[in-house]
C-alpha cells in the first residue's frame, strides 16, 4: 500500500507541479521539471536544480496551458541543456496521451539519430516502471519507441488444451516517439502531438522556416490547436542558411504580436524564450541553483572553491556577466572582430546578439554597425526624426472603412519619422464612387510598387513597397530655404513580402 500511495503522488506531482522551499524561499517546480530532476538522466547521471532550468520549464508549463499558441523558440547558448529538458518534455507528452505521434528532427539524420539514442532512449532505459509503459521491440530501440505492448499467441483452448494460433496484443498506450530526417517533408503525413526540432538554426540540407509551417497544419484541426513544439538551437551564422531561416521564424513568433493580430496570437503561433548566456553558466551556480551574474558573496566564493577546484582564484571573485566580457575584450584589443562574433552568437548577452553576422562577410565593420542598428530598431521615440516601426491597423476589425491608428511593432512592415501632431489631421478622406480619396493634395505624395506571389529570379520572391513623400509640415516658412524644413523629405517606408 505505501508503495501505491507514493506512485500515486509521483504522478501527481508529475501532472500538477512541486512546492518546496528553496534557501527558505517557496519555489514551483513544474510537473516536467519534476520528472526532469527525480528521473531523467543527463550525459553525466542525475541533473541538478539550476533557476535558469526552472524558467525554462515555466515557460515551456505556460505556452502549454494557453489555447492559442503552439509552442516555443529557444535559441540559446552553448552547453545549457536544452536539448536534454526538451527530450524529457517530447517524452513526457507522449506517455499522458493514447494514440499519439511525437516527433523529433535535427540538423541532420545522424544527429537526429545521436539525439534519439543518447537524450531519449539512454534514459527511458532507467526510468522507473510506472514511467514506462507497456512496449514493442528491444530495450535498445533505434529507430521509434512504440508504446504497443509485443505481439504474443492467443491463449490454450480450456476445451482441446490446444493453443490458438492467432497472435493477440494487449491494448496498450498506443503512442510512439520517432525521428525522422532533416527534410521539409518528412512529417508531412503525420497527426502530431508533439514536436521537437534541435539545432534548427545550424540545419542547412533543408529550410526549418518553411518546415515547420508544413508540419504545423498536421498538430491542428480547424481552430483547435493539438499539439505543441519546442525548436532548440544555438545559432550559426545568419548568411547560412540555418541561422537566417531560423531568424525568420523568430521574427514571426514575438509574443507582443498576439496584441496587434486580429488573431491574437504571433504569426508562427509560437512565442520566443531567450535566457542570456550569463543564466546557468557552468561554474557560476551557487548552492541553491542561484545563477552568479554579478559579484559573488562571499558564501558563494566558498561554496564555489570546493565545488569547482579547478577554478582559478580571479574566476572566483567574479561573476559570469564579468567574465563572458572579459572574454569579449580580449578578442576586440587583439581585432579579432570575426572570433568576437561569434563569440557573442555562442555566449549571446542580449537576444540581438543570437544574430550578429560576421565581419568577414562583406568587410564592413559590423562589430560596430550592428549593435548600433539594433539599437535604432528597438528605440520607439515620439518625436523628431527618429524612425520608428510598426503598422497602421483598423481601429475596428471588423470595419474595413473604420479610421486607423499607428501601433509600434519592430516587426511591422512600416517605418515612418512623422505622424500628425493633432490626431485631428490624421484620416481625413472623402468617399466618392471610385472609393476613398484624401480630402487635400497639400500635405505629400505617396507611391506603391504591388508584389507578386509568383518567384522572380529562383527561389527569391518579390516584395512590395511603398513610400510617402511630405511637402511641408503647417511650421515650414516657404520663404526660408527647403533645407530648414522639417517637411521636404521622405517621412514613411513600407517593404512586405
Amino acid at each position: 500500500r505505501e508503495v501505491l500511495e507514493f506512485i500515486q503522488r509521483e504522478v501527481w506531482h508529475e501532472f500538477n507541479g512541486y512546492w518546496f522551499f528553496c534557501n527558505g524561499k517557496p519555489t514551483y517546480l513544474p510537473g516536467h521539471m519534476y520528472v526532469y530532476l527525480n528521473y531523467w538522466r543527463g550525459d553525466e547521471g542525475y541533473l541538478e536544480y539550476r533557476d535558469r532550468d526552472r524558467k525554462w520549464f515555466l515557460f515551456e508549463e505556460y505556452m502549454e496551458r494557453l489555447n492559442n499558441f503552439l509552442g516555443m523558440n529557444t535559441p540559446k547558448p552553448r552547453r545549457c541543456g536544452d536539448t536534454t529538458k526538451a527530450s524529457c518534455v517530447n517524452y513526457m507528452r507522449t506517455i499522458k496521451r493514447r494514440n499519439v505521434n511525437c516527433g523529433l528532427q535535427s540538423a541532420t539524420l545522424s544527429h537526429a539519430e545521436e539525439v534519439f539514442e543518447k537524450h531519449i532512449v539512454a534514459p527511458w532505459t532507467e526510468l522507473p516502471f510506472w514511467l514506462k509503459p507497456l512496449y514493442d521491440g528491444t530495450s535498445n530501440p533505434k529507430e521509434k519507441l512504440s508504446f504497443v505492448p509485443p505481439a504474443k499467441q492467443s491463449r490454450t483452448n480450456r476445451h482441446t488444451g490446444k493453443k490458438g494460433s492467432l497472435l493477440v496484443r494487449d491494448r496498450g498506450l498506443g503512442s510512439k516517439m520517432l525521428f525522422r530526417s532533416s527534410a521539409e517533408k518528412a512529417f508531412d503525413t503525420f497527426k502530431m502531438w508533439s514536436y521537437h526540432g534541435d539545432e534548427v538554426g545550424k540545419t542547412t540540407e533543408s529550410d526549418i522556416y518553411k518546415r515547420y509551417y508544413i508540419i504545423r497544419p498536421s498538430m491542428v484541426t480547424g481552430s483547435k490547436i493539438n499539439g505543441n513544439v519546442i525548436h532548440t538551437s544555438t545559432v550559426e551564422e545568419q548568411t547560412k542558411a540555418g541561422g537566417e531561416n531560423f531568424s525568420k521564424l523568430c521574427k514571426d513568433s514575438m509574443f507582443e504580436q498576439q496584441y496587434v493580430n486580429p488573431s491574437g496570437r504571433t504569426t508562427s503561433w509560437l512565442a520566443n524564450l531567450f535566457l542570456p548566456a550569463d543564466e546557468g553558466l557552468a561554474e557560476f551556480v551557487g548552492k541553491y541553483g542561484e545563477s552568479i551574474k554579478d559579484t559573488p558573496t562571499s558564501s558563494q566564493v566558498e561554496y564555489m572553491r570546493q565545488a569547482y577546484p579547478t577554478k582559478s582564484n580571479d574566476d572566483l571573485l567574479i561573476g559570469a556577466t564579468e567574465y563572458l566580457l572579459r572574454e569579449r575584450r580580449s578578442l576586440e584589443m587583439s581585432k579579432n572582430y570575426v572570433g568576437l562574433n561569434d563569440e557573442k552568437r555562442k555566449y549571446p548577452l542580449f537576444y540581438r546578439e543570437c544574430w550578429v553576422r560576421a565581419d568577414s562577410d562583406n568587410g564592413m565593420p559590423l562589430h560596430t554597425i550592428e549593435p548600433r542598428i539594433s539599437d535604432l530598431s528597438l528605440l520607439f521615440a515620439s518625436q523628431g526624426d527618429i524612425v520608428r516601426v510598426g503598422r497602421f491597423v483598423r481601429v475596428s476589425q471588423r470595419d474595413p472603412d473604420s479610421d486607423v491608428m499607428w501601433v509600434d511593432d519592430r516587426n511591422g512592415p512600416f517605418e515612418v519619422s512623422y505622424l500628425f501632431p493633432d490626431e485631428g489631421m490624421a484620416n481625413k478622406r472623402i468617399k466618392s464612387v471610385k472609393g476613398w480619396t484624401p480630402s487635400g493634395t497639400d500635405f505629400g505624395i505617396a507611391g506603391a510598387d504591388d508584389f507578386s506571389a509568383k518567384k522572380t529570379e529562383g527561389s527569391r520572391m518579390s516584395d512590395g513597397g511603398g513610400a510617402v513623400f511630405m511637402y511641408k509640415t503647417p511650421d515650414d516658412d516657404q520663404e526660408k530655404d527647403v533645407a530648414t524644413w522639417e517637411g521636404h523629405r521622405f517621412i514613411c517606408l513600407y517593404k512586405h513580402r
